[in-house]
């Protein structure tokens, strides 16, 4: 029995690929829940691919320098990823350069805080006094990876998210095209459904955490991210000021809030021009077009697919050996006990609590840092000593 097979009857999910059954893209956002679809089907790891293939590099500057997508029913190979400035962390970078070894036909994009202003600036000049109103870099930083789905689209990832296979298998089981080119090739057919991806942590679904915003995929254009745009800047106009948590504002509680929104009002299958209608300003004003034509949907993963392991009550037992701020942290004693190979899980997050409602948190990032020197240390000593025994 694959990996595959064995998800499917754990979770119940009775569609294949192939198969007469419900698509997972028609099993849209209902009145009474956000549903639980999942994705199971390739089973390929990262250490099936060459090691010193990385995904290449391309200068965010270079990344706003380009056409507009026209391509807006297809994923591009852009995976983007955020920090302070263009030096990672060591076990930032570790775990980066896994994703990019996983995602090698991909391009990858760091956004600094410099670049993410330069972006609203370019793109989002109405926004621009709003965005710097924001207390601090981490709000910024949340609010920013909505403009790189909404603008380029692709796939994003937080830096403490370790990629454990390519994200194109979701896209395979929800029909969504996938590919570098972001625009028409002549002759070529367009998908006329735009898609939002996002991941469920833990079983609850009343947990205001629930829906994390360390992992999304989008195509470009898509009309959802017009809605955490606009909380931002109707709080702005209405308060002048910011007292509550990132978390609420720009980050993971505010993005259910919108996905929440957009499924009591904007849902396609509801009203297929009500969101770009109420959003008709926002659209002029940016980069895209009214798209009637082009369906929208969005599409929450199953837990085990993004987000294995919870930082929520899901799995406090588990907490000693998958929560990277804990001294008994063991990443592959995690994923064997999570069984990620056998569910199909995409990404695991290590949760490493970085940022700080003032900007990042130099502890636990002190903290990260020299553990992962004394683990390096330990290994180089166990490798010199089992040379010394051969």
């Amino acid at each position: 029995m694959t990996s595959a097979t064995q998800a499917v009857q754990e979770w119940g999910w009775s569609y294949a690929p192939g198969s007469s059954q419900t698509t997972p893209q028609e099993a849209q956002i209902s009145d009474s829940a956000i549903p639980d679809e999942i994705y199971t089907e390739d089973d390929s790891y990262v250490e099936d691919v060459p090691e010193a293939r990385l995904a290449p590099e391309v200068k965010a500057s270079e990344m706003m320098a380009r056409p507009i997508a026209t391509r807006l029913g297809t994923v591009p190979k852009i995976f983007h990823q955020s920090w302070i400035d263009s030096n990672l962390p060591t076990k930032f970078q570790q775990w980066s350069e896994n994703c990019r070894k996983v995602h090698h036909d991909y391009e990858w994009v760091l956004w600094t805080n410099e670049d993410n202003e330069n972006l609203v600036r370019k793109h989002f000049p109405w926004l621009l006094e709003a965005y710097v109103s924001l207390p601090s870099d981490i709000y910024r930083a949340d609010f920013a990876r909505n403009l790189y789905m909404y603008i380029f689209g692709g796939v994003y990832a937080d830096l403490d998210t370790d990629c454990l296979r390519s994200s194109n298998v979701i896209f395979e089981n929800y029909s969504t095209p996938y590919d570098t080119a972001a625009h028409v090739v002549v002759g070529e057919d367009e998908s006329p459904n735009r898609m939002a991806f996002f991941g469920r942590m833990g079983t609850d679904k009343q947990f205001e955490h629930s829906i994390p915003n360390a992992w999304m995929a989008s195509t470009p254009g898509h009309p959802f991210f017009l809605i955490p745009l606009e909380s931002v800047l109707k709080r702005f106009s209405r308060e002048k000021q910011w007292a509550d948590l990132p978390e609420d504002v720009t980050g993971p509680v505010a993005l259910r809030q919108a996905i929440l929104k957009y499924r009591k009002h904007y849902a396609w299958q509801k009203s297929p021009e009500a969101l770009e209608k109420h959003m008709e300003r926002h659209i002029f004003a940016g980069p895209y077009k009214k798209r009637p034509d082009l369906k929208h949907t969005v599409q929450l993963l199953h837990h085990n697919v993004i987000y294995p392991f919870s930082w929520g009550p899901d799995n406090y037992d588990m907490s000693e050996t998958c929560w990277v701020l804990q001294d008994t942290y063991n990443a592959e004693n995690c994923k064997k006990a999570l069984e990620v190979e056998a569910k199909g899980s995409v990404t695991i997050t290590y949760w490493s609590h970085t940022h700080s409602p003032t900007g990042h948190s130099d502890e636990n990032l002190e903290f990260i840092t020299k553990r992962d020197r004394i683990s390096g240390f330990t290994a180089r000593r166990f490798r010199r000593s089992e040379a010394r025994r051969t």
